[in-house]
């Protein structure tokens, strides 16, 4: 099997339907609009076009949101100061997220953090959980939603403390703790936004143990291929 051929597919894939997704919305506006300046200036835009315009709005979206970020994420040190281990879900293009905060944990704080899709939960490491087992969870607001519902009722029935983060937080029942992020227009855009709890607490955490987050040990980054 071509693994990369195969990643790259998978990637292509997801760019066609962000451009599809920015290509409906494109329409709406086109349709919704007067005969106006917006309109005018609309006309001539591309679905490409209204990608890099809503990565900015993107941008100002987490600039705003920062600063409360950090004032909900930071504390959360303190409770896991001592986890060894953690499994980080996600479903979709949130399963990226999971990947990217799981990564974080394990290269600045010595966590040994899994990333998991929401279903694949259920096919055997649910069995691992414990009090001493926390499960983050990415959550949007779309149609992987009821997946990490699924799975985040399945943590906390195996007695597992519970993180929820995402634009659809609020909507994970008992969690110990809830992160939200804002919604972006492009759904597929809020891994960008997403992400950020984890990044924050991953910081937080190392500095909590004493560890330098800027500077891993061990880590190398440049990796030599012989």
């Amino acid at each position: 099997m071509n693994i990369q051929g195969q990643f790259g597919s998978e990637e292509e894939q997801a760019a066609r339907r962000l451009i599809e997704q920015a290509g409906t919305i494109l329409k709406g506006l086109r349709g919704d609009m007067p005969e106006s300046f917006a309109a005018l200036l609309f006309a001539g835009a591309s679905p490409e076009d209204l990608v890099r315009y809503e990565a900015r709005e993107v941008a100002d979206l987490a600039e705003a949101a920062l600063p409360g970020l950090e004032l909900a994420t930071v504390p959360l040190a303190l409770p896991f100061a001592y986890t060894g281990r953690m499994f980080v879900i996600g479903r979709g293009v949130e399963f990226a997220t999971a990947r990217e905060i799981a990564l974080k944990l394990l290269e600045t704080c010595r966590v040994a953090a899994e990333p998991l899709t929401a279903t694949d939960l259920a096919h055997g490491p649910v069995a691992a959980l414990d009090p001493l087992f926390p499960v983050w969870a990415i959550a949007s607001d779309d149609g992987t939603l009821a997946p990490v519902q699924e799975a985040a009722a399945r943590t906390r029935e195996m007695g597992a403390t519970l993180v929820a983060s995402g634009t659809a937080a609020e909507s994970i029942e008992r969690a110990a703790y809830r992160v939200p992020v804002p919604t972006p227009s492009i759904s597929l855009l809020s891994p960008l936004l997403s992400v950020i709890p984890g990044q924050l607490f991953a910081w937080s955490l190392a500095r909590t143990r004493g560890l330098d987050a800027d500077a891993p040990h061990g880590l190398a980054k440049v990796t030599l291929v012989r």
